[in-house]
């Protein structure tokens, strides 16, 4: 009581609880809405342990690599905090690649969150150059010939391209100087991350989260059809999202520190000697494929940039088409889709290799291939299911059988399984006062954990079985609406487009 009335005499406090513990989101959301949550924890302890290794750091050319092994072997704890770091980093991009090809696949880059999946890729934009910026602060061999290399590309801007690459490096060659102002930027540029987060945030919140089904949660008058708050339904969610990954995280942390590093970054910087190949960090391979797909450099920058600039300019493109915004319910959008998986996948190994036969063709191909995704197939793709398979929605969401089938029958994880909201409620009440008292009042810790390990097995089973079962009722509503609907096609007869949809909602779901 005391905590209520807390709250509502201070409006920032208002504010928090609305955005944070009674936000409303839609109650089919799956374990790929983790990442978005994973990620702000994995800035958060980004921005924690740099705070920590900066205190006893020394942008100096002569005395960094030597001050990182006073961090490793002399501070307290200072190798922990180092590779919580330098892992961190590489589980961060990890993360954000996730949440990135989860954006895609679910169509959260379409109309109303336009402004959210926009911020997000200046967010990823800030982020590759404060990973860059980091990469370079060790010291080492691929340290300074990567700050060498990257710099080096700026040359290539006509008539001033020398000059900016001497203000740069703050001479005429990477130095103490440039140590320096890679460190203040590494250092400043995780602040502008959280802003950017914090905006991501409150156009989010904004708009509404998306969801698996590609549906609109918001109808008439702005209120929500179908949705549970986000405290204790996601937070307990997220948590268990955190447990898995932090067993991950910490396992690579303690066990395979160096799995994601480079051997010869543990070689002091030296200027005279060329390491036999430069490669970046693995979540830059990709866009470093890119850049050495064409023999010209200054179109190989162009490439570069254009690789990050696509993802804000082809869901203009897309956008004017579609009705649909989730793959879920478009057999060739998905096929495409994981093609386009593989494909970044195979940039990633191409930009590890050498430049010599046939890695340059394969390159070439699959960068000729990252573009046209984002320019020519989604877009086509979208008329061609959206007009040639049926995929049309109603304009009115009155008019939609799907929509007044989903409201009726959705519900909680319980729901789900078959209980009424009654019921489910009843259920997960109970289960969480057993639950409460059993970890409270037990005398042995290991019974404590066991009975949290037992928790989450069940929970994986239920949630699995849950999400499953609802995927598949809704895929089942989702063809009785089009097959109601009179727009049913344009490119195909009508008879066909049953059939292509019968037979692909015959499939079970993976």
């Amino acid at each position: 009581m005391l905590f209520t009335r807390l709250i509502k005499q201070h409006s920032i406090l208002t504010t928090l609880y609305k955005e944070s513990i009674s936000y409303l989101s839609p109650t089919n959301l799956n374990g790929w809405w983790n990442f978005g949550s994973l990620a702000l924890l994995c800035l958060v302890v980004q921005v924690a342990t740099g705070i920590f290794l900066t205190m006893h750091y020394i942008p100096h050319e002569s005395m960094a690599f030597g001050s990182v092994e006073h961090i490793m072997r002399d501070v307290n704890s200072g190798w922990l905090i180092r590779y919580v770091h330098a892992n961190g980093a590489s589980f961060f991009f990890m993360v954000v690649y996730f949440h990135l090809f989860r954006g895609l696949y679910f169509g959260s880059y379409t109309y109303p969150r336009q402004e959210v999946w926009n911020i997000g890729v200046v967010i990823l934009l800030i982020m590759i150059l404060t990973a860059f910026l980091g990469y370079v602060l060790p010291w080492g061999q691929m340290s300074f010939w990567a700050a060498t290399v990257i710099t080096s590309l700026v040359s290539t801007v006509p008539v001033v391209g020398v000059d900016i690459v001497y203000w740069l490096w703050g001479g005429f060659s990477v130095s103490t100087v440039t140590l320096n102002r890679f460190l203040s930027l590494h250092y400043l540029l995780p602040f502008v991350l959280i802003f950017l987060v914090l905006l991501h945030l409150v156009f989010l919140h904004e708009a509404g989260s998306g969801n698996p089904l590609g549906i609109d949660n918001k109808f008439f008058g702005n209120q929500y059809v179908d949705a549970q708050r986000f405290h204790p339904f996601y937070t307990i969610k997220d948590l268990h999202g955190v447990l898995l990954y932090s067993i991950f995280f910490l396992f690579f942390v303690c066990f395979a520190p160096n799995f994601f590093g480079h051997p010869d970054n543990y070689i002091p910087a030296n200027p005279d000697q060329t390491p036999a190949h430069i490669v970046p960090e693995w979540y830059f391979l990709p866009f470093y494929a890119i850049l050495r797909s064409v023999p010209n450099k200054l179109l190989g920058v162009i490439l570069l940039l254009l690789a990050i600039i696509v993802l804000l300019v082809f869901p203009i493109l897309v956008n004017k088409t579609i009705n649909v915004r989730s793959n879920t319910f478009k057999p060739l959008s998905q096929f495409v889709f994981w093609l386009f998986v593989v494909n970044c996948l195979v940039l990633g190994w191409v930009g590890g290799k050498s430049i010599e036969y046939p890695y340059t063709e394969i390159g070439f191909l699959s960068t000729v291939f990252y573009f046209g995704y984002f320019i020519i197939i989604l877009p086509f793709l979208h008329v061609l299911e959206t007009y040639g398979l049926g995929l049309y929605l109603p304009k009115s969401p009155k008019n939609s059988l799907f929509v007044r089938r989903y409201v009726r029958s959705s519900g909680s994880l319980l729901t789900a399984l078959g209980l009424k909201r009654s019921q489910a409620y009843a259920v997960h009440m109970s289960f969480f006062r057993i639950y409460y008292w059993y970890i409270r009042f037990w005398p042995s810790t290991f019974g404590r954990v066991f009975m949290i390990l037992l928790v989450e097995a069940i929970g994986f089973c239920l949630t699995g079985y849950a999400i499953k079962r609802r995927m598949h009722r809704s895929q089942t509503f989702e063809f009785c609406m089009y097959s109601i609907i009179k727009k049913h096609t344009l490119l195909l007869p009508k008879w066909l487009a049953k059939l292509i949809w019968k037979v692909y909602f015959f499939f079970p779901i993976p």
